[in-house]
């Protein structure tokens, strides 16, 4: 499943069951949630590479609040509507080193495939993943299931994969339950959800750019 469908789907089935749990997020997470689905209702009403991108009010009072999720919802209008990766890093990077969890997810995201300029660095992608996990965010929980699982930035390692899986499918994201689905055909025992994201010894706790 590409991001995009990822990211529809998700939205499709799974807000209503993030917000549910939401008791699991951070506070700014939460704010991140409702960010998102302002900005994929955006998304929907524009024109990928118009001429210019249509920012709802909510965000940009976003950022007269000086709130950081001005910056992921920013991101993600520009993720949605395919303008150039080099922008939404820009929205991204700012947004994720002042602790915003939908800008860490989309962060990561960018370095996962780089752009002329920026190597793609799944190492960095990681960090920043599991940043925006760390807060209860649904996209970063399934982002880090699969880096896990495929052992990008990481060493493979199947239980920490489904631990995380599990986080995001609870939250109701899709691409996160077909994934679940796969590792019960392999025969992965799935840990119990405990609420409390796991910490992963040997992952650099510096943000590394």
């Amino acid at each position: 499943m590409t991001r995009a469908r990822q990211i529809m789907a998700f939205v499709i089935i799974g807000v209503a069951q993030a917000r549910a749990s939401c008791w699991a997020m951070t506070p700014q997470a939460r704010t991140d949630l409702q960010v998102f689905e302002i900005a994929i209702q955006a998304c929907k009403q524009q024109q990928p590479r118009e001429s210019s991108v249509t920012v709802p009010p909510q965000i940009i009072a976003l950022a007269g609040a000086d709130n950081p999720a001005y910056f992921g919802g920013m991101a993600l209008l520009y993720y949605c509507l395919h303008e150039p990766l080099r922008t939404v890093f820009k929205f991204a990077h700012q947004g994720a080193h002042r602790g915003d969890a939908l800008a860490e997810d989309l962060l990561g995201d960018v370095y996962s495939s780089g752009f002329p300029g920026l190597p793609a660095s799944h190492g960095k992608a990681m960090y920043w993943q599991q940043r925006s996990a760390e807060q209860g965010f649904p996209l970063g929980e399934a982002d880090v299931g699969i880096d896990f699982l495929k052992g990008l930035g990481v060493r493979p390692d199947p239980s920490m994969a489904a631990t995380w899986l599990r986080k995001a499918a609870d939250a109701g994201v899709v691409s996160a339950m077909h994934t679940m689905g796969a590792l019960y055909l392999r025969g992965v025992i799935l840990p119990p959800f405990s609420g409390h994201p796991p910490k992963r010894p040997g992952i650099a706790r510096t943000a590394p750019g």
